[in-house]
């Protein structure tokens, strides 16, 4: 009984589906066809946008739900609080580096210069304060450099990404702080 499970009935006629007519693709035309659909789409589109209308016409439509904004306005929300964010942390960056060194200079003219240990603290102090100030220096320009690149953004997913990494990395800060009470 089971060697008449085991075999199983095979059909002498290969399994193949017929083939009613040659089918002859011409993939360049399929190609231009394409993008010829992508670019009136897109004219469609800049259509739209390019409608002059008046502010407070414009404020009007989109309070009723009327002008189809295309999550642009949620987009350019996100993208101006991190904008504003990261221009403002490089600015406390850029202000803070020659506030410090004028401390630091400051501070050298009143250490005691003696020769041993009192100078190698000295100096191995200033290096590293020094080092400390040219970090947060580049990191300025980093951040300033983000802030364009946020600002110029078209792509509503990085923007989208970039928001939700901040408000998290504040939310772990706020959690963190409050573990420590």
């Amino acid at each position: 009984m089971s060697n008449k499970k085991a075999r199983k009935k095979t059909d002498s006629k290969p399994n193949t589906t017929p083939h009613l007519l040659p089918v002859n693709i011409d993939y360049d035309k399929l190609a231009e066809a394409f993008i010829n659909a992508q670019e009136q789409r897109k004219e469609k589109s800049m259509e739209k946008s390019s409608k002059k209308i008046g502010f407070f016409k414009g404020v009007w439509l989109i309070l009723q739900g009327k002008n189809d904004t295309q999550d642009r306005m949620t987009m350019g929300f996100m993208a101006i609080l991190l904008t504003v964010l990261f221009k403002t942390i490089s600015i406390i960056g850029f202000l803070s580096v020659p506030i410090s060194a004028y401390v630091i200079i400051k501070q050298m003219l009143a250490m005691t210069w003696t020769i041993g240990w009192n100078l190698m603290e000295n100096i191995i102090g200033i290096i590293l304060f020094a080092s400390f100030l040219f970090i947060i220096f580049i990191f300025s320009v980093l951040i300033w450099g983000a802030s364009k690149e946020i600002e110029k953004s078209e792509d509503k997913h990085f923007v989208v990404a970039v928001f939700s990494g901040i408000i998290s990395l504040v939310a772990l800060i706020i959690s963190l702080i409050a573990l420590k009470q």
